[in-house]
């Protein structure tokens, strides 16, 4: 073979011209096939006319099904056929329609046609003889006028005149080359229109194209655009000619590189990571994302890796131990193994690869592919409705009469990040996922999730497109789980409805029910009218009953005998315990395996996925399914045991004895529970889309062809009355609809909707089905009679139509029609989306110690000095200290009155004298005894000094008592300062401490523990003076000594958190670091987990110490707060449950719901933790919002009002968390917290604006 780079090829034209030489034909023809070959690979963008990106899979499955070296040259397309397919339909469109110009043109024209002059028609008269203008037009019947004419000779159709030109040239070229003469027929066509056009004299008189920059109608008209830009292609067909040449054999070794990859890839055996593939067109390279991976599984060996690289030429392929060279010399291409030794040799030719392929398959593998390991998708021929089950890993298909089959088209869609790009990747073919950090992978678990991802609604429009080129625009039946409200599948029913003439979507409860009465089961069945059935599902992260009543229709039973003239009442899904799919699915795998599959595949996807589709973590690692997969997955479904009781209480709601209750899972999470009887458990007999039978058999003997009524499920909203938001609902206890495809029902609304003034617009959240579930879709009033002036009541009409793009249709309409703002407002129904950035609570401002001297809470006007009046409560607790220990501390003193003479004053009362070795005479009244006995002689008083001087005795008691009022004075007085300054983490230890501070209170502290266990003095000590002493060392958390510490964890430990201990432990904690502070909240934890009162309580003291730390809520493991969340549901629905009840609530209760709001604002400050499995919990989509957000509205409905009064009026019911927010007056009932809350967990406008001023602690 002769090199191609000393050919003398200097125009494109030369390349058809050297296929009839017989020397350089083999050079021309490998040139053509090769640029075929990638073509055909090949998908273009319509606008760009540049290659679009591909993947793996379908590129692979595109090489091994073209046979490129089968075609006759003039089958073959290349750089020329390519433009001349993507400009064809322009080039015709200008022919018949080019753009034209006005041209003004000077002629001698008779005077009676003259319609234009201008100045030089003025200059030529005026050089004319004559006086006038008479005389000068008598001389000739035609003067010098304007006469305005198209013409073609424009700058882009100078461009266009050009182009075809050169076309023209490379036409004649192919024409004229014998070996592409079965080809003319296709080309004279076009190019006779082209000769022709050319040919006439308008065009002739075009000028030629001089210009290198194109004008706006070049760039901007959809035509001549596509000129211009296949015109750049076109100018560089000789320079691209060269190119191919001189780049032969890395074109080749490329075209050997992808024909092994894809001959391997059809071996069963062979798995290979899918990822995008990206073209180089001019070069024509295949690259991709990354490096080409897989894994060959043969039977009764441990996976091998597969390698293939191609570099300078050198294909390197590496089975295991074996490794190929495939090595371009001079004139061959040969085989090398490992050690250099040649296995095969060919010579250097195009029609040679197939050849070398098949030897390099046999060296590697050993033998052919048993069977295809990707599948064609085939388009399916004919005109009848088809019944359609769309699936993460297999699309099936069934057309009435013939046999259903799983098609290799998946739901299930890449996107890979590289470079800054979003390349998507259809992954119906795929044998192996990557799944990881710069991959997002879409499957049929988002389809289902209500989400409303942009990703999803790319996937949704591309697995459509999929599936018409499939079967075509034919009527559809596409089934749907129940457990999906038709609100969130509006994108998948929109793309349905635009691609199909008439799609319908069916409930899989009734495909499987449907698909039943079809078996000899139910020709064996006593079914009875009103008999209930429980069909069985489970979505990625509940477990669903779906009741089915059968009816039966006296009027069907003899135009269907067969079917026992039974319809089906589907009624809206429930929501039971039990195991979900995601849940099965993490008992299943190992940690490793699960975090990759996690909320991608369901439990029956993975049962499929064994075997037909390996997962790869993002790191590379090969994640093999475990051995025995399905049969563990078989066992572990078997432990997901349902609750009779559940069952019980439905069939009780639809008045159905339980006998005739029989139920069918669609799932194989669920096995037949063991308290149900035999005859009673369904088993599904085939594929769902198998009803299509039925159906289509049965359907001109029912009205509209419809086999079944719905249900609706309930749907409202939340709206203001009287300053508290309570529900409405838009649907309730609506009577079965027909679900007729396009057919507008009319639903009755007698209660009528205020709409308040001053809103620019209205949003309302929608709540689905009993449980008030809360949809991600909203409803959105806008008009430009908004805002208005004054509340206006509205009467509501609503319709709903089955199976369109928004089911539901809803107007307001004003009830006083007359000086009505505004005639009718349409509800636009939105998707809320995903709100990227949603606002949590703000911690409030943190103090400095050298804030402390001049402390100002915003409440007292004069800033006050708090490590002062700490000093001075610190010298109090010594005092005591030095008091009870010797009996004197120089202003309490302990004296023996025995011999001082006593005396009765002009009132009566009895005095003495008494004359003290230091202070000289006191004075001692009975007045200022707390227990007078005048035989009582040792006491202890307070030393004062009178207003004139002399000493008194004052608070005297038995000796060595303290004083009654000294247990509360000292509680009163050191409670704030100690409160606000050992607060947020503030320790003795930290550097900004003052010194003298820090003596003062480190002699407290110790005064302090030696009262409190020094056992001989602790006896004497007054039980408030005690619990007060106890309650200061608590207060300094990290500071407080061993001994207290000790203390609590001996309390603790007993289980009951009552009495003091539930006011002490919230101070404790502090910032959780010392060993002892964690075994406070470990033992704490554990009674978080409990019910009743204990588990109450312990709420409440992680909520008092969540707001005295900023970190506090961050140091909590996902599971610990997972166990909080659910202990503090629970407790709010107690609390909301219990305060319903009672009429006349205690303070304590109110404060006790306080404390659990107020921790519930805390938790949700976790939005910021770094953890992202944490954070993701207090997304506004999450499980975890949606619980809380249900139950903080219910307690709003119903306690927000009687709260808002105690706050209010009582002064034992208080928040500890201060808000500053902008709350309308409608709101006005509604308690600060429970506003703030309301906003934090709708992500509703307003909730950045929320600042928390405080935290009271009043302990």
């Amino acid at each position: 073979m002769s090199e191609l780079t000393y050919l003398d090829w200097r125009e494109f034209e030369d390349l058809y011209y050297a296929l009839d030489d017989q020397n350089a034909r083999g050079d021309a023809e490998q040139i053509l096939r090769l640029r075929d070959w990638f073509i055909g690979l090949c998908s273009f963008d319509p606008l760009t006319s540049l290659p679009e990106s591909s993947n793996l899979s379908l590129v692979l499955q595109n090489i091994a099904s073209n046979r490129v070296e089968e075609k006759e040259l003039s089958q073959l397309n290349d750089r020329f056929s390519k433009i001349i397919q993507q400009v064809d339909l322009a080039v015709n469109e200008i022919l018949f329609n080019p753009r034209e110009k006005m041209v003004r043109e000077h002629r001698f024209v008779p005077v009676p046609k003259v319609k234009h002059v201008d100045s030089k028609t003025i200059q030529w008269l005026s050089r004319q003889p004559g006086r006038n203008l008479r005389e000068k037009m008598a001389s000739s019947s035609k003067i010098l006028a304007v006469v305005k004419n198209t013409s073609l000779d424009t700058s882009e159709n100078r461009l266009f005149k050009h182009f075809l030109l050169r076309i023209e040239r490379v036409f004649l070229a192919r024409i004229e080359t014998q070996s592409l003469v079965a080809e003319q027929p296709l080309y004279e066509e076009l190019l006779s229109r082209i000769q022709y056009w050319l040919a006439q004299p308008d065009v002739k008189g075009i000028g030629y194209w001089r210009s290198l920059s194109p004008n706006n109608v070049l760039l901007r008209d959809k035509h001549y655009r596509k000129i211009w830009s296949s015109w750049q292609e076109l100018r560089k067909l000789d320079e691209t000619l060269l190119l191919d040449s001189k780049n032969s054999d890395q074109q080749l070794s490329t075209y050997i590189f992808w024909k092994i990859l894809a001959y391997l890839s059809q071996h069963k055996e062979v798995k290979l990571v899918e990822q995008p593939i990206l073209f180089k067109y001019d070069q024509l390279e295949i690259t991709t994302v990354a490096l080409i991976e897989g894994r060959v599984y043969l039977t009764g060996q441990p996976p091998h890796k597969l390698i293939i690289r191609l570099n300078n030429n050198l294909v390197r392929v590496q089975l295991g131990k074996k490794i190929l060279q495939i090595k371009m010399v001079s004139r061959t291409i040969d085989v090398i193994d490992h050690s250099g030794t040649a296995l095969a040799s060919y010579m250097k030719s195009f029609s040679k690869v197939e050849r070398l392929v098949a030897e390099v398959n046999r060296l590697l593998m050993g033998h052919e592919p048993n069977s295809l390991q990707q599948t064609t998708i085939n388009k399916l021929v004919g005109h009848g409705s088809v019944n359609v089950e769309i699936g993460s890993l297999n699309t099936r298909i069934k057309t009435a009469g013939k046999k259903s089959y799983a098609t290799p088209l998946r739901f299930l869609r890449q996107f890979w990040q590289h470079r800054d790009e979003n390349y998507p990747v259809d992954c119906s073919l795929s044998t192996a996922l990557q799944l990881g950090h710069d991959t997002e992978t879409i499957t049929c678990n988002h389809l289902w999730s209500n989400n409303n991802d942009s990703m999803l609604s790319v996937s949704i429009d591309s697995y459509v497109h999929s599936l018409k080129n499939l079967i075509g625009a034919r009527p559809l039946t596409y089934l749907v789980p129940d457990y999906v409200n038709e609100l969130g599948t509006e994108q998948l029913r929109r793309s349905l409805n635009l691609a199909f003439s008439d799609a319908r979507p069916l409930p899989m409860s009734i495909a499987s029910l449907l698909l039943w009465q079809r078996g000899k089961s139910f020709e064996k069945t006593d079914i009875r009218d009103g008999d209930l059935f429980f069909i069985l599902d489970s979505s990625a992260d509940n477990l669903y009953m779906i009741p089915v009543v059968a009816k039966i229709q006296d009027s069907y039973k003899k135009r269907l005998p067969e079917m026992k003239g039974v319809i089906w009442e589907r009624h809206p899904p429930l929501r039971i315990s039990g195991s979900s799919s995601m849940e099965l699915v993490e008992k299943s795998l190992n940690k490793e395996l699960f975090s990759a599959v996690e909320g991608l595949l369901s439990f029956d996807e993975v049962f499929e996925a064994v075997g037909s589709l390996s997962i790869v973590s993002n790191d590379g690692k090969w994640l093999d399914w475990p051995k025995s997969l399905k049969e563990k997955l078989t066992d572990i479904a078997k432990s997901n045991q349902l609750i009779k009781g559940e069952f019980l209480a439905e069939s009780r709601r639809h008045a159905v004895s339980f006998d005739r209750v029989r139920m069918l899972s669609l799932t194989r999470t669920v096995k037949k529970p063991k308290w149900l009887e035999p005859w009673a458990w369904l088993n599904k007999s085939g594929s769902l889309v198998d009803c299509e039978d039925v159906i289509q058999n049965n359907m001109h003997f029912v009205d509209d062809g419809i086999f079944w009524r719905d249900h609706l499920p309930q749907l409202s909203t939340r709206t203001v009355v009287d300053g508290i938001e309570r529900d409405f609902f838009f649907v309730k206890d609506v009577p079965p609809i027909q679900p007729v495809r396009g057919k507008e029902i009319s639903i009755e609304l007698d209660e009528k909707f205020v709409l308040s003034s001053g809103q620019n617009y209205y949003e309302l959240p929608l709540f689905l089905g009993t449980s008030k579930e809360r949809t991600k879709h909203s409803i959105r009033l806008e008009s430009q009679a908004f805002p208005l002036t004054k509340n206006t009541e509205c009467l509501l009409e609503l319709s709903y139509t089955y199976g369109a793009d928004q089911p539901y249709k809803l107007i307001f309409i004003p009830n006083e029609r007359v000086n009505a703002e505004f005639r009718r407002v349409e509800a636009r129904w939105t998707t809320s989306g995903n709100k990227a950035e949603v606002s949590s609570p703000t911690y409030p401002r943190i103090y400095a110690w050298e804030d402390f001297k001049n402390y100002s809470d915003g409440v007292k006007r004069e800033p006050q000095d708090l490590l002062d009046w700490l000093e001075r409560e610190f010298e109090k607790i010594v005092a005591i200290r030095d008091f009870v220990f010797s009996g004197d501390n120089g202003k309490r003193i302990t004296i023996n009155t025995r011999g001082s003479e006593w005396f009765t004053d002009r009132n009566g009362s009895r005095c003495c004298k008494f004359q003290h070795p230091r202070y000289g005479e006191i004075f001692i009244h009975q007045s200022n005894y707390e227990d007078f006995d005048s035989c009582q002689y040792e006491i202890s008083l307070d030393i004062v000094r009178s207003n004139k001087g002399n000493w008194q005795a004052r608070s005297i008691t038995e000796a060595g008592l303290l004083p009654k009022e000294s247990k509360y004075v000292f509680s009163n007085s050191y409670r704030f300062p100690m409160l606000t300054v050992w607060n947020n983490g503030n320790s003795l230890s930290d550097q900004l401490v003052p010194q003298k501070f820090k003596e003062l209170a480190q002699q407290a502290v110790k005064a302090a523990t030696q009262l409190l266990f020094n056992r001989s003095q602790r006896e004497d000590l007054p039980f408030e003076i005690e619990r007060e002493l106890q309650q200061f060392l608590c207060y300094l958390h990290g500071d407080m000594p061993i001994e207290m510490a000790n203390r609590l964890l001996a309390e603790i430990d007993k289980g009951d958190i009552r009495g003091s201990l539930a006011y002490q432990l919230p101070y404790a904690l502090g910032t959780v670091h010392a060993d002892w502070q964690k075994s406070l909240m470990k033992i704490l934890m554990k009674l978080v987990g409990n019910r009743g009162l204990s588990a109450s309580k312990a709420l409440d003291i992680l909520s008092i110490a969540a707001w005295r730390e900023p970190y506090f809520i961050f140091g909590f493991k996902q599971k610990q707060v997972e166990h909080i969340l659910d202990s503090l549901i629970n407790a709010l629905q107690f609390d909301n449950d219990t305060l319903k009840i009672s009429d006349k609530a205690k303070p304590l209760r109110w404060n006790s719901l306080l404390r659990k709001l107020e921790l519930l604002l805390a938790l949700i400050r976790l939005r910021d933790s770094d953890e992202p499995e944490v954070s993701k919990m207090f997304t506004l989509e999450s499980k975890t919002v949606n619980a809380v957000t249900k139950i903080v509205e219910e307690i709003n409905t119903n306690h927000g009002a009687k709260l808002n009064k105690q706050l209010a009026q009582a002064r034992a019911v208080k928040s500890r968390v201060k808000f500053e927010l902008n709350k309308p007056d409608t709101m006005k009932n509604t308690p600060d917290i429970l506003y703030a809350l309301r906003l934090y967990l709708t992500g509703e406008t307003g909730a950045n604006l929320i600042t928390i001023s405080g935290v009271v602690d009043d302990a």
